[in-house]
C-alpha cells in the first residue's frame, strides 16, 4: 500500500463551449510525501481534462505523476477516470 499526501498549487479553467456544456481543466505542481515510508518524497504533477453539463455532472480523466522511486519504477504515476458532481449552495 501507498499512501501519498500531495501539497500544490494548481489552475483551474472551466470555459462553456456550449451553451449547458463546459470543459474542465486544471494542472497543478508541487511536493508529494509518501507516508508511512521513511524520507520518500519528490515532486508532484497533476493534469484533468473533463466534460461537464448543466445539471453539474461531469465525467474526467486525471493523470497524476510522482518523481520518487516505488520499487522499480521511477516515476511512478497513476491515471483515474471519474464522474463528478458539483453542488454550489
Amino acid at each position: 500500500k501507498l499512501v501519498v499526501a500531495p501539497l500544490y498549487g494548481s489552475v483551474f479553467l472551466n470555459p462553456y463551449i456550449s451553451g449547458e456544456t463546459s470543459l474542465l481543466i486544471q494542472a497543478g505542481y508541487g511536493y508529494a510525501f509518501a507516508l508511512g515510508r521513511g524520507d520518500l518524497s519528490g515532486t508532484y504533477q497533476k493534469y484533468r481534462l473533463g466534460i461537464v453539463n448543466d445539471d453539474s455532472l461531469g465525467f474526467f480523466i486525471e493523470v497524476n505523476q510522482y518523481q520518487f522511486p516505488i520499487y522499480d519504477l521511477n516515476p511512478a504515476g497513476s491515471i483515474t477516470l471519474g464522474v463528478t458532481l458539483f453542488d454550489f449552495w
